[in-house]
Parts: structure tokens; sequence; C-alpha cells
């Protein structure tokens, strides 16, 4: 039974009782019954718009699927384990660091020229993990031009 039909009997019973707004105890039942029937109302209108949410969701999903397909040439069979083995050095300037903030291990791959700095951030805390690319030179120290200046 729906929660509508079930205020509906509510009301069908107070009604039966002879309950009246009169008295107090009557007063308080029409209103208790009228604000159930209210709530009633809006359950049923929240429960209609999460049905809709959810065949919307629905059909993306179906819709997400098929250019998954269509562009990845996806497959669901495939998962992590699968691609513990390869070899990514293969791939170019495959690197690894580590997170300074949360110790997590970032892949990346360096493929910036030389006079493009890229700093790569890590997605679990969003720290900076590294910059690639930057001129080296800029942090070498000369020692013979310290000398020379004093």
């Amino acid at each position: 039974m729906a929660i509508s039909e079930r205020v509906a009997y509510l009301k069908g019973l107070a009604d039966g009782l002879g309950l009246q707004e009169k008295d107090k105890t009557g007063k308080f039942y029409t209103e208790l019954i009228d604000l159930i029937e209210e709530m009633a109302l809006v359950v049923d209108y929240l429960q209609d718009e999460t049905d809709e949410m959810e065949e919307y969701l629905d059909a993306l999903d179906e819709d997400l699927s098929d250019v998954e397909e269509a562009v990845f040439d996806f497959d669901d069979e495939y998962d992590d384990d699968d691609f513990e083995d390869y070899d990514f050095n293969t791939l170019g300037n495959y690197m690894e660091s580590e997170c300074p903030g949360c110790g997590e291990t970032i892949a990346y791959f360096d493929d910036t020229e030389d006079d493009q700095a890229v700093d790569i951030v890590c997605p679990n805390c969003g720290e900076v993990v590294t910059t690639i690319g930057e001129d080296e030179e800029e942090d070498v120290i000369d020692i013979d031009d310290e000398a020379d200046d004093k």
C-alpha cells in the first residue's frame, strides 16, 4: 500500500471515529493527519523525481558505454592487474616520484620541451611532487664565480 493510500485510510478512520475539530483531541488528530497527508505528497513527488533521475542516469551510462567502446575500444574485461607486468619505459620518458605530502608513488611522462616547465601535482593531496622541464643550470652554483666576487 502506497503512503498516500495509507493516509487516505487514516483519514477515513478518523472520520469513522467521529473525531470533530470541536474538541481538543479531534483538532489535534485532524491537524496531524493533514500534516501526514502533506508529507506523503512530498514523498511521492521525491520518489517520482528519483525514478526519473535513475532512468536518466541509466540512459547516460549506456551512452557513455557506447562512447567508450567507439573511442577507446574499451573492454570491461580488463582490469589493473593486466598491466602490472607492463614495461612503461617502452613508451618514452616514463618516470615515477614519491609525493612528499602523502607518500604515494606518482607516475608521469616527461614530454616537455627544454624551455617549458611543468609541475607534476599529486592527485591525492594536491601537493607539487616535482617540476619537469626546468632549466637545471639555474640551480647550479659555480664556486669559481663566488670566489671572484669576494
